[in-house]
């Protein structure tokens, strides 16, 4: 049986898997959520990411899915998911956590984990609005110069890995960069 109607709570942290499908949230200043038992899933109402809250954020395996025990967390929001979080210094934290050392992790290879789905649609996501702290995360697994980035895909809020690209990966894309400025100059010469 859900909870139903707002829930406010002044600091700290809701945590913990349940449902509180009735229930929006607003995560603002001082505020996190932290879905699952180390992970797990939570569902909620409609949520408001502003400045200064925070989703923490674990993974306990690659091979698990969302949501589960054995995967990684998933917030499932019925409603819409607002950032309302401003860019910069006042942005919303993403804490990124590896439960130990991911077996099969691989800096050099992207991956991507469905973080938050919301089944009335995403809201206000850009990704100069967050702010990813993968100290946590890199602690286990080294990221090599690798980056997390937040994606939107549909209803769909997902983190993203990208591996740093290969020296030779990265000659050849300045080069067909180069080839393309050439033809662009003879063809405007033709014309």
């Amino acid at each position: 049986n859900a909870y139903g109607g707002a829930l406010t709570f002044n600091s700290g942290t809701l945590a913990g898997s349940g449902n509180l499908s009735n229930t929006a949230l607003t995560l603002d200043q001082g505020k996190m959520i932290a879905p699952g038992n180390s992970p797990g899933t939570l569902q909620t109402g409609s949520e408001t990411w502003a400045s200064g809250g925070a989703y923490q954020w674990q993974i306990a395996s690659l091979s698990g899915g969302k949501g589960s025990t054995t995967g990684w967390d998933w917030l499932s929001v019925n409603g819409t998911l607002d950032v309302s979080a401003a860019p910069g210094s006042n942005s919303f934290t993403l804490i990124l956590q590896a439960l130990g050392a991911l077996a099969g992790w691989n800096p050099d290879a992207s991956y991507t984990w469905t973080i938050a789905s919301a089944n009335g649609g995403l809201m206000g996501v850009d990704p100069t609005k967050f702010t990813i702290d993968s100290s946590a995360f890199a602690a286990d697994n080294p990221l090599a110069g690798g980056q997390f980035g937040l994606q939107a895909s549909g209803n769909d809020l997902n983190l993203v890995f990208s591996p740093v690209p290969e020296p030779g990966s990265l000659a050849l894309l300045v080069l067909a960069g180069s080839l393309v400025v050439r033809r662009r100059r003879a063809v405007s010469r033709l014309g």
